[in-house]
């Protein structure tokens, strides 16, 4: 498995640390752009992970007492994988473990949270031109998933940036293992 560039690893756990949300959004929409030129399954799990810390820090209910501990176990986590202690996969199960105690605690939504991370990494992949078949088979999400939430949202709307063809066709062969034939 590879691994992630150091100073993305060092702005989430920065971010993570610091409680800065709009640092985790804007890492969030750079690793999706990333996704679109240069995918590995590894940097779509970060990508997930990274959309879900966000929410984390704008739900009010995480910020209470009783959830600090569980902020110290992300920070410890995210400090091991930062310092290549750990690998990505390993602190995924952990977070994954952690976020599902956490949400065990005080269920309130239908989706969990890295179940709607991946909703909503899917429909941004979608409006950015990745078909709608790849990233469904690629997160494992029913389409009619995708495109609920992408209709419910104003997504279309404010994807500006296109992704020309020669780069779509590039990703296309990356993802199909067909690169340069």
């Amino acid at each position: 498995m590879a691994t992630l560039r150091k100073d993305i690893l060092m702005r989430l756990y920065n971010s993570f640390y610091r409680r800065r949300y709009r640092n985790l959004r804007k890492l969030y929409s750079s690793l999706v752009n990333e996704l679109v030129v240069n995918f590995s399954d590894e940097l779509l799990e970060f990508t997930v992970f990274t959309y879900a810390l966000g929410k984390l820090l704008v739900k009010p209910r995480y910020s209470r007492p009783e959830y600090e501990e569980y902020w110290k176990e992300i920070l410890e986590y995210l400090g091991e994988l930062k310092d290549n202690k750990i690998s990505l996969e390993k602190a995924s199960k952990y977070l994954r473990e952690l976020f599902l105690k956490m949400e065990s605690e005080d269920p309130r939504y239908l989706f969990d949270m890295l179940t709607k991370a991946k909703i909503k990494t899917a429909a941004t992949l979608y409006a950015k031109g990745v078909s709608l078949g790849t990233v469904a088979g690629l997160l494992k999400i029913p389409k009619e998933e995708i495109l609920s939430y992408a209709g419910k949202t104003m997504m279309f709307d404010r994807v500006k940036e296109e992704i020309p063809v020669k780069k779509r066709l590039i990703v296309a062969e990356k993802l199909f293992g067909v690169e340069g034939k």
